[in-house]
Parts: structure tokens; C-alpha cells; sequence
């Protein structure tokens, strides 16, 4: 069943409301109260809408990973037409870091150990889009690991590479390419998959 518009054009104003919040502040900081006075919405139609602010955050999330499948889809279609594992990966990362880089920009100066609710939830959605792909990549790939942990290390590993980066100084553009060539090896050289 499709939501009527003006209830669409309110939850995207209520979204795009926590996210210029979300430039000023930490996520803890923003309260459901502000949200509703920024956005010139009533606390009634936010909580016809929303259970909390969590609730909010976690469906700002779902349509970002919804996003990133849809680049994956495209690169691969556009890139991949024989279906190579390996470039199958490359574009995952790919999408993956656009995901967080450029799409969130609220992230880049986070990493999931922190411990704050925004980091463990953004995470918890990104390692169960990846956990999903590698999951599809077994019929292809022979593992030497459990799903589970690969897709730990190309959720949190690669992430984890890319903030090195940055405290670092490394352009981004440089960063990215330096992660995409870290994972080619490890598939390259069987470090992911059985020989």
C-alpha cells in the first residue's frame, strides 16, 4: 500500500531535519522536541509517525543501505557483465564507501567502537547489507572463513582502514583506491577463499 504524499513529504522533512541537526551535535544531544520545532511539525503527528527519534534514525538508515544496493546493482551492471567474484567485491567496497564518505557525511569522523547509538546502529544495518552479499558470493567463492567474519572484516576492517587514512592525512580519493587495492589482493591471493 502506497503512503499518501503529504504523510511521505512529512517524514522526509522530519528526516531531513534530524540530519541538519545531526551537522551541529551528536545524536544524543538532538531531542524529539527540537526535531518537531525545526521541521514545524507537532509532537502528535511526529509520534503518528515515528516511535522516537531512534525510530526516525533507523529508517534515515534503512533507505542509505537501500541506496547502496542500488549503486552495487548499477556497478555491477555497468561494470561487471561477467559476474567476476573478485569485481563483484570491488564494487560492494565501492558502494559501501561512497555509502559512508560521501553519503553520511555526519560519519566521517566516527568509527563503530565509540560505542554511541548512531555508530552502532548505522553499523549493525551496513554489516547485514554486507553480510548479504558475501553470503551471495559463496555460490561463486569457496571460503576459508565463516560468512559472518568476512563480512566483520569488509564491514569494520575497511572502515577501520579508511579512518587510519584520514588521521593520516591521506586524500580520500587515495584512501579508497589504497582499500580497493588491499581487498583485490587478499581475493587475488586466496587470503578470503580456498585455494
Amino acid at each position: 500500500m502506497n503512503e499518501d504524499k503529504r504523510i511521505l513529504k512529512t517524514k522526509k522533512n522530519l528526516k531531513n531535519t534530524l540530519l541538519e541537526l545531526l551537522d551541529e551535535k551528536s545524536f544524543e544531544q538532538v531531542t524529539v522536541k527540537e526535531i518537531c520545532e525545526r521541521s514545524a511539525t507537532s509532537r502528535i503527528t511526529f509520534y503518528t509517525h515515528f516511535a522516537d527519534k531512534y525510530e526516525l534514525l533507523d529508517s534515515i538508515f534503512q533507505e542509505y543501505i537501500a541506496s547502496a544496493r542500488n549503486e552495487y546493482a548499477e556497478l555491477n551492471k555497468k561494470n561487471n557483465p561477467e559476474n567476476n567474484p573478485i569485481q563483484n567485491y570491488c564494487n560492494l567496497l565501492e558502494s559501501i564507501l561512497n555509502l559512508c564518505l560521501v553519503t553520511i557525511p555526519f560519519l566521517n569522523n566516527t568509527f563503530p567502537s565509540d560505542g554511541s547509538y548512531i555508530n552502532t546502529s548505522f553499523y549493525h544495518y551496513l554489516y547485514k547489507y554486507v553480510e548479504h552479499r558475501v553470503e551471495r558470493e559463496s555460490q561463486y567463492l569457496a571460503y576459508r572463513y565463516s560468512v559472518g567474519r568476512i563480512a566483520s572484516f569488509l564491514t569494520y576492517g575497511f572502515w577501520g582502514f579508511i579512518t587510519k587514512c584520514k588521521e593520516e592525512s591521506v586524500p580520500i580519493d587515495e584512501a579508497k583506491k589504497q582499500a580497493m587495492e588491499l581487498l583485490v589482493s587478499l581475493l587475488e591471493n586466496n587470503v578470503l577463499a580456498k585455494n
